[in-house]
């Protein structure tokens, strides 16, 4: 039904994983250099959730303080 393909696809995985593997082990600077670009990279990513975090409390905040007045009223009026 799906011809050669995934046959092909996982070949070629096979073959990336194994030169990834093999500059590696010649290359043990490139693996701190890989680390170090993953480190970056969840530091950002960290940051970034985490500004996202304060603009949505800041968000809900005023939320609650727009909300609030009406809230009071009701129960002042309402009993």
């Amino acid at each position: 039904m799906f011809g050669n393909g995934p046959s092909h696809g996982r070949s070629g995985t096979k073959t990336a994983i194994i030169l990834e593997w093999r500059q590696t082990v010649s290359n043990p600077n490139w693996v701190q250099r890989k680390l170090q670009d993953v480190s970056f990279g969840l530091k950002k990513l960290l940051e970034d959730l985490l500004h996202s975090k304060k603009k949505i409390l800041k968000i809900l905040d005023s939320l609650k303080k727009r909300d609030s007045p009406k809230k009071e009223e009701i129960h002042s009026n309402g009993g």
